[in-house]
């Protein structure tokens, strides 16, 4: 139930930080959520944690997760033109799955300071 509460509050409070990157440029704002998304890594360790590596049960009338991945397949949407509108579902599922990774990574201390990797915002 612990594990739970620390999920559904971490994926409230990541939604919250999508949501709230500033309107504007499509693609900017896309780039903004990026940002967004390693910004929340690095400064709710626990609720990210919590979000992805527990399996929650799944709650009558609303999943867990919130609609974060909505926001993303939006913002997806804006960039793309039109007849390629039904792709922005696989390609913002490759994008969060591209962002887990590097926040991932770079929790793990991967690639090591001094490598001569890009940091992660560039990635």
């Amino acid at each position: 139930a612990l594990l739970g509460e620390l999920c559904q509050r971490g994926f409230a409070l990541f939604e919250e930080r999508l949501r709230d990157v500033p309107a504007g440029d499509a693609a900017a704002r896309l780039t903004a959520m990026g940002h967004a998304y390693l910004a929340f890594a690095r400064e709710e360790p626990g609720h990210y944690g919590a979000m992805f590596s527990w399996r929650p049960p799944v709650r009558e009338g609303a999943p867990i997760m919130g609609d974060s991945f909505g926001g993303l397949v939006a913002a997806v949407a804006a960039v793309l033109p039109p007849e390629a509108g039904k792709e922005a579902r696989f390609l913002a599922l490759e994008i969060w799955a591209l962002s887990h990774g590097i926040a991932g990574l770079e929790r793990a201390g991967m690639p090591p300071p001094g490598s001569g990797a890009p940091p992660p915002e560039r990635v």
